[in-house]
């Protein structure tokens, strides 16, 4: 199978979508145990993968909500205390039973992503919404030990910078992910916070480099 040259927005079976989905599926785990909101709801035939299925099970532990609508076969057991207690698993009978295969994952990062034409050299930014506490203050509230909404940024664009033009260039496509990260990653810094995965931020700006 050759590997595709222009999806910048698709998981394409089986060349990048299993990689994807275990992402996907831990980060809504890492959302959770933070305190975040993790969410996974998913619509597929049958559910035998042992890696997926023992993400999943991960996910769990870790506080993510999981909605399973399976059509045929499923190895996974939800319910079970301190594994997969925050896991339903649904059947998909009669007039329902159809092919289509739905991925839903929360991701909780940005509240909207936005266009602006207010910047010049910086790829994105991070604002709050109208009334809404800054980030800034959020986190000076947190350090001192005090209570603090939690602010979800909107993520407002530069769509004429080169980053953000590569994100819709063919040879990125493989990288969408990636670079979608650095984009909102390098917002963030700029703000005055910090990356959530400061590691995981190295390693994707270095592959980006080289």
């Amino acid at each position: 199978l050759g590997h595709p040259g222009t999806l910048a927005h698709f998981w394409q079976s089986p060349v990048t979508m299993h990689a994807a989905l275990l992402e996907a599926i831990r980060r809504e785990g890492k959302h959770a145990k933070a305190g975040r909101k993790g969410l996974i709801i998913a619509k597929m035939n049958a559910l035998l993968e042992p890696k997926l299925i023992q993400a999943l099970y991960q996910a769990s532990c870790d506080g993510a909500r999981i909605e399973l609508i399976v059509r045929g076969a499923c190895a996974l057991r939800p319910g079970i205390p301190g594994l997969s207690e925050n896991i339903r698993v649904r059947s998909v009978l009669g007039q329902f039973l159809e092919h289509a295969r739905i991925f839903y994952f929360y991701n909780d990062k940005a509240e909207d992503v936005r266009v602006t034409t207010r910047l010049v050299d910086s790829p994105a930014c991070l604002v709050v919404k109208d009334q809404a506490m800054s980030l800034q203050l959020s986190r000076m509230l947190k350090q001192a030990g005090q209570e603090a909404p939690e602010v979800k940024p909107v993520l407002e664009v530069n769509p004429e910078h080169p980053l953000i033009k590569k994100l819709d260039d063919a040879g990125a496509a493989m990288h969408f992910h990636d670079l979608a990260h650095i984009v909102f990653d390098q917002a963030l810094l700029a703000e005055g916070g910090l990356p959530e995965d400061p590691a995981a931020y190295v390693k994707r700006v270095n592959a980006l480099l080289v």
